[in-house]
């Protein structure tokens, strides 16, 4: 509760107070966990692991079913594209941070990922079976205390990752208001701090009352991220889908399409597919299971009244729409 009062206030001031405190907190626990896993190369004295570098032990269905939450742990890169209407030169820094992001995250997590299973080899731990895999790390090394400064940092880094998401949907639903798809109070900006306020408001409720219901109804921390990890990684896919069928389509409207840009649209529609398909086969078996249906089933209830709104207004939404995100 504390936490989604602390990112609703954050979000509620001012989206550059919002910037600065999610680069701080995020450059706070990237920086702990590069000493930490320098501290483990030194202390073992290696950085090679013939084992993951041959991948010994990797199958195709756990590459798969670990491809779903790298793909849940890697979403997010694009928030930045939410707030081009703020952003003083939108067309250079908004490309930048995707690029930055992008690059800088995947080389983060390839190395950090590397560091700690070469790690756990080294002491003889199960990974897989460790609540909390870094704080065993640095006891084994002679830093506890480290163990704790990273726990904190988790705190600390999952209420930026908050804090982006409830910039990122308040936009959105900022957006919508504007054009009379959700109450128009969505799209109302505070007079001083000029922010919107009221979408702010609503997300950071739904932030925080989905997962305390959740909760109270019984499901574990490790079990509420597991199925909402799922779920949402159904959305990413089919949005990063959706991106890469539209991008050719956009250019080629534009008379700039070209070869390279139908590759990389394939390539990625395949990579795409892979973590999709670890989530069908093999069986995760009940209730995950059931979490395709359910996505389907709340993705019809929204094509389904996005067809009704064009129905009713004809083009003018969807035209009011693009010309404001062009714009």
């Amino acid at each position: 509760g504390l936490c989604s009062f602390l990112v609703w206030y954050v979000a509620y001031r001012d989206i550059r107070v919002s910037a600065r405190l999610m680069l701080g907190a995020e450059a706070f626990s990237v920086c702990l966990i590069l000493l930490i896993g320098l501290l483990v190369c030194l202390h073992f004295r290696t950085f090679l692991d013939p084992a993951q570098i041959s991948l010994a032990g990797a199958t195709p269905a756990g590459v798969r079913m670990g491809l779903v939450m790298a793909i849940f742990s890697f979403v997010g890169f694009e928030s930045a594209t939410t707030l081009g209407s703020e952003d003083r030169d939108p067309l250079r820094n908004i490309p930048r941070a995707l690029s930055w992001s992008v690059l800088g995250s995947g080389l983060f997590f390839l190395v950090t990922s590397y560091v700690s299973i070469l790690g756990y080899r080294a002491i003889g731990g199960d990974y897989a079976a460790a609540d909390n895999p870094i704080a065993v790390l640095t006891s084994h090394l002679g830093h506890p205390f480290l163990g704790f400064l990273f726990s904190l940092g988790v705190i600390v880094s999952a209420m930026a990752c908050a804090l982006a998401c409830v910039n990122a949907a308040a936009r959105i639903l900022f957006t919508l208001g504007r054009h009379g798809i959700v109450h128009p109070g969505m799209a109302r900006t505070h007079r001083v701090n000029a922010t919107p306020h009221h979408a702010v408001a609503l997300c950071s409720l739904l932030g925080f009352a989905f997962p305390a219901g959740c909760v109270l109804a019984g499901l574990s921390l490790s079990q509420l991220y597991d199925y909402l990890g799922t779920i949402a990684t159904y959305g990413f896919l089919t949005v990063y889908s959706m991106i890469a069928i539209a991008a050719p389509i956009s250019l080629r409207r534009l008379g700039q399409l070209r070869t390279r840009h139908l590759l990389h649209s394939g390539v990625s529609l395949l990579f795409l597919s892979l973590p999709l398909i670890g989530t069908f086969y093999p069986d995760p078996g009940p209730p995950m299971n059931k979490f395709p249906l359910w996505f389907l089933s709340g993705l019809a209830v929204g094509v389904v009244g996005y067809a009704c709104l064009r129905m009713k207004y004809r083009e003018e939404i969807a035209e009011r729409i693009e010309d404001d995100t062009e714009s």
